[in-house]
């Protein structure tokens, strides 16, 4: 279902709100997600990363994640290659602007990573930063990811170990 603000624009899946609670008439993305925003974040230079259960935004190909200005138009700047190969539910910050998504995925732009992946700022896969502890089973899901302040990373979800820790 398509929603329109009294502009007739359409507010498919992302929009802003102002602090009283209306409708930000300024942040347009036009058509923006084909599919369900599940998470959000912003970086430190005001751009917005969002993830869910979108294979596209604005009729781009965008697997799973992009970037978004802070107007909301597309950032083609933003470069997630292949992107995740199923649903990304959750995305952080960290305070080196890092990026680190969750999800259902098996692999992030064609490399093998399960649930849990780094990206660089600019979208592209951190390849240094690879956990192989979490079993990618039929039901496991990444929820929720929390980048504390000591720079370690709190995952939550439905996973289990698949090797042993020390």
């Amino acid at each position: 279902m398509c929603i329109r603000d009294s502009n007739n624009i359409p507010r498919n899946y992302l929009l802003r709100l102002n602090s009283d609670g209306s409708l930000d008439k300024s942040f347009n993305n036009n058509s923006g997600p084909n599919g369900a925003v599940l998470s959000t974040a912003i970086q430190p230079n005001g751009k917005i990363i969002i993830a869910g259960e979108f294979n596209s935004f604005n009729g781009k190909n965008q697997s799973y994640i992009t970037r978004i200005n802070p107007d909301g138009s597309l950032d083609p700047n933003f470069k997630s290659g292949l992107g995740a190969n199923w649903t990304i539910h959750s995305v952080a910050i960290q305070s080196d602007g890092k990026i680190i998504v969750g999800g259902i995925f098996t692999s992030f732009n064609g490399v093998s990573r399960k649930l849990i992946a780094r990206l660089n700022s600019n979208g592209s896969l951190d390849k240094s930063f690879n956990p192989r502890y979490l079993a990618n089973s039929e039901n496991s899901r990444v929820y929720s990811i929390i980048h504390q302040k000591d720079g370690k990373i709190l995952v939550g979800g439905e996973f289990d170990f698949s090797e042993q820790l020390l």
